[in-house]
């Protein structure tokens, strides 16, 4: 994703990957996502983390990128050679 609007890069274990979740939900808050929709991108997230991150070192990074395509957040996910993207709404 070339034209990310943010990325964040954390350690792969809870609490940090949690906090991924979060961020993703409060940057689709403020490209206009409704707090429902917003809750969704969340949870999208806290699925897309567990997937890239399953069977990894405790001390691995994994990077999230985030971009407002017109009505869609789209957020990718990479640990090591794993790469993951899910697309959610943002009107809410």
């Amino acid at each position: 994703m070339s034209g990310a609007d943010f990325r964040l890069t954390l350690r792969a274990s809870a609490p940090f990957r949690d906090l991924a979740a979060d961020v993703a939900a409060k940057f689709a808050e403020s490209a206009g996502s409704s707090a429902g929709a917003a809750a969704s991108v969340g949870k999208a997230v806290e699925r897309l983390a567990a997937r890239v991150t399953s069977g990894s070192a405790h001390d691995a990074d994994v990077e999230f990128e985030m971009e407002r395509r017109d009505t869609r957040l789209i957020v990718r996910a990479s640990s090591g050679n794993r790469i993951e993207e899910t697309s959610c709404p943002l009107a809410g």
